[in-house]
């Protein structure tokens, strides 16, 4: 996590961090459905965001996990009045080494990418999930 990045809620499952005062967000949850695969979970998820305002798909589909295990990932942008403007959101679902599935998705306004893609890289290659709240 950034250094400046705190945590701000540990409800439902899931963790979020976001800097203070700032439109960025991480979040981390564990993937609740049994026997679904990382990919119909991103496939999932694209379906529920769809009805965002302005929603637009950029990219989904099976990516590479540096834990071993399968991976896939959903990147997205939508209209957001928290943004201000066009928000970005990449929500990647992999196989953790305790053998679950999880997902991080970071969000930002688009003008702060591709920044966060290094931040999801970077929680997601360091994700210990028997150091988790979960």
């Amino acid at each position: 996590m950034p250094e400046e990045w705190g945590v701000r809620t540990r409800d439902t499952g899931g963790v979020f961090y976001k800097p203070f005062g700032g439109a960025e967000l991480l979040q981390v949850f564990r993937v609740s459905e049994p026997g679904i695969t990382a990919l119909e979970a991103v496939r999932a998820a694209s379906e529920d965001r769809g009805v965002s305002p302005g929603f637009e798909e950029v990219r989904i589909g099976a990516v590479d996990n540096p834990l071993g295990g399968e991976a896939a990932e959903l990147v997205y942008a939508y209209d957001s009045e928290d943004s201000a403007g066009r928000r970005q959101v990449a929500e990647r679902v992999f196989t953790a080494s305790d053998g679950r599935l999880y997902a991080v998705l970071v969000a930002a306004p688009e003008e702060q990418w591709p920044r966060h893609e290094e931040i999801l890289s970077t929680a997601v290659t360091h994700f210990d999930p028997y150091d988790s709240p979960f």
